[in-house]
């Protein structure tokens, strides 16, 4: 648009000036290197050139670039002042028009005015907002990866270099990673400040190699008392019941199903410590009845806690 008024005040409209070619040439020239700046974007040299050549030329086109340029430097009041000049000479020079770009100008004046009331006005100073959220720092989580959950929810995953932007309260935590013991606790934040909480994740431990061998040991006795029994059994019946080796032959067979049945409870009970063995650190730190069977040389130590 800014080119369409240049090109019809240069070529259409006879402006008032100095005559002599000289003086034309001077005031094309300050042009010219005006629309160089104001491409540039250095628009205080740009106007500069302009009102050079407006020393020299009255167009409308230097008129309305002087004013561009000022309203690019926010100066609202010479702005204003140059973009009416420039639809004042319009209407003077041709009154029975408008300029082709009268909206425009007319917007730009609108602006300006509310900008320029905007910056006589003092600011309004407005009460300071209390803050509504704190922050929550974890700290001691080196294990990249794992997953840390605040309130059910996944707020980060380590390494975690932020502090944790969440609303004041208590907070449930969680942190979770593979191969290690899941971590669980409380944090207190405070609005407006900044709360560290530290995690110490410990590792699981592997399962125990001797729970397993107990529990094939366990299966071998239970066949071993299955198999005692069922020899005595066999020759029981080949004597008269109520005769000595019949009773000692039923005895043999009791005490037989008796080993049998001790070791399947053995067996059972070692292959269960033996896949929960990984979890046992987690049993002993919570707050039910916990207890551990640990193998020994001499037999088993059993120890463990009951909490009321």
């Amino acid at each position: 648009m800014r080119a369409l008024i240049i090109s019809i005040a240069l070529s259409l409209l006879p402006q008032t000036g100095l005559a002599d070619s000289t003086a034309t040439e001077t005031a094309k020239a300050f042009f010219a290197q005006g629309e160089h700046h104001y491409r540039l974007g250095e628009f205080d040299k740009a106007l500069t050139a302009y009102r050079q050549a407006l020393n020299i030329t009255k167009r409308l086109s230097v008129i309305f670039n002087v004013a561009q340029c000022y309203r690019q430097l926010k100066n609202f009041e010479r702005a204003i002042f140059y973009y009416k000049l420039y639809l004042s000479d319009w209407q003077r020079k041709h009154p029975e028009s408008h300029p082709p770009n009268q909206a425009e100008v007319q917007g730009y004046i609108t602006e300006l005015r509310i900008s320029l009331e905007k910056s006589k006005s003092p600011p309004t100073t407005l009460p300071a907002a209390k803050p509504s959220t704190g922050l929550l720092r974890i700290s001691g989580v080196d294990v990249d990866g794992a997953r840390i959950t605040v309130g059910g929810l996944l707020k980060g995953i380590a390494p975690l270099t932020k502090a944790i932007a969440i609303g004041p309260g208590t907070h449930h935590l969680r942190v979770t990673a593979k191969g290690y013991l899941t971590y669980t606790g409380m944090a207190v934040v405070r609005a407006g400040k900044e709360t560290q909480h530290w995690v110490k994740l410990e590792t699981k431990p592997q399962k125990n190699g001797a729970w397993l061998w107990g529990g094939i040991g366990g299966a071998l006795l239970a066949a071993g008392g299955e198999a005692l029994a069922w020899t005595f059994y066999t020759q029981a019946n080949d004597h008269y019941s109520g005769t000595e080796s019949h009773t000692k032959d039923q005895k043999m067979v009791i005490a037989g199903h008796a080993i049998a049945g001790a070791g399947v409870a053995l067996s059972a009970l070692s292959l269960y410590f033996y896949f929960t063995s990984d979890d046992r650190k987690t049993v002993l730190k919570s707050n039910a009845a916990s207890i551990s069977i640990i193998p020994a040389a001499g037999g088993i130590n059993v120890g463990g806690r009951i909490r009321f």
